[in-house]
């Protein structure tokens, strides 16, 4: 990748990128002051919260476009997946740095016709992989290893989200299948019925959380629903309803009171966390 560094404008704007923004997050390196963006038009790119500009930019991460990204646990690097099925690590200080260069330090992929899905484990170097796979499989990268990544398979359709629980020991999948899945990391197999998979939704799932406490599981839907779910027995305990098309994410507040989610229909909502008995 190449890394610019844009000149002042004058004005402190400017476009976040020159096609759609697919993914924007707040990097745990900077409490708030930095945001870090990619786009369809294959960029990632830093940018000052205060002074509302760009301060530096990967131009060619991935070609066709930039899906996701996630940091890994020591904070020093971060990994992306891309429309070209590939899935890259880089160096977060080549983003921090008056470096002219960002060259990838770590790659593999493609891995099927786009990577979507993208999870880092917050206890050792594995990133979790889906997207427009062959198979429908997740694919378990483990950095410091030099073995193929292993195979996750029991999805029926290609899986759009995933997200590890805090102690890194559960990965979550949903999938265009209209399933959620959990899966034992260690053994590198499915938890048993009923705590997966999860049925319930008349549409694709878009993703999935674990609630602070890690006893409960929200997904959202294509069926314009967010549920709930019991992380032990796998059973629905509720529905948030009020968006008007698919729901696309949601995020619960860190004391668990709260709910955030949004959807097709240009909203964003902000929900009470219903209390689950």
């Amino acid at each position: 990748g190449t890394l610019t560094r844009p000149s002042d404008d004058g004005d402190g704007r400017r476009a976040a990128h020159d096609a759609s923004a697919n993914f924007v997050f707040f990097p745990p390196w900077n409490a708030g002051a930095e945001l870090v963006s990619s786009g369809a038009d294959g960029a990632i790119r830093l940018w000052s919260v205060a002074r509302r500009d760009m301060i530096a930019e990967i131009t060619d991460a991935h070609e066709g476009g930039v899906n996701a990204i996630v940091v890994l646990a020591d904070q020093l690097r971060m990994a992306s997946g891309g429309a070209d099925g590939y899935v890259r690590v880089w160096d977060t200080n080549d983003l921090r740095s008056s470096s002219q260069t960002a060259q990838a330090i770590g790659e593999f992929g493609p891995i099927g016709e786009s990577a979507w899905g993208l999870a880092c484990s917050p206890t050792e170097d594995l990133i979790a992989v889906g997207g427009k796979v062959d198979g429908h499989k997740i694919l378990l990268w483990d950095l410091n290893s030099d073995s193929p990544p292993r195979e996750l398979l029991g999805h029926t359709n290609n899986v759009t989200h995933l997200t590890f629980s805090e102690d890194g020991r559960t990965l979550a999948s949903t999938s265009q299948d209209m399933s959620a899945r959990l899966w034992n990391i260690e053994l590198g197999q499915e938890l048993p019925s009923p705590q997966s998979p999860l049925r319930g939704h008349s549409g694709d799932v878009q993703s999935i959380q674990f609630t602070p406490d890690g006893q409960s599981i929200l997904t959202a839907s294509m069926d314009h629903s967010i549920r709930i779910w019991d992380r032990q027995t796998g059973e629905s305990k509720c529905s948030l309803l009020g968006h008007t098309k698919g729901v696309q994410f949601t995020l619960v507040s860190s004391d668990g009171t709260l709910v955030l989610s949004t959807g097709w229909d240009n909203t964003t909502r902000i929900w009470r966390a219903p209390r689950i008995e």
